[in-house]
């Protein structure tokens, strides 16, 4: 239990919250800026129920 007392520990503690910023300020923020952005725009369903998604793209099986 001393270990993780000592300052060397502590300061790894402290420090963390550098890469901990990062990622969340290169990817977490941008990544929610183009969810929200986007999805307003998203296209409405078009293949009906029942109906056959092969057929619609003109594919025989």
């Amino acid at each position: 239990a001393s270990f993780f007392e000592s300052s060397t520990v502590l300061w790894f503690g402290t420090f963390r919250i550098i890469p901990d910023l990062t990622i969340i300020v290169l990817g977490v923020l941008p990544l929610a800026w183009f969810l929200f952005r986007t999805y307003p725009h998203l296209k409405a369903r078009e293949i009906k129920e029942g109906e056959s998604v092969w057929k619609r793209m003109g594919v025989e099986l």
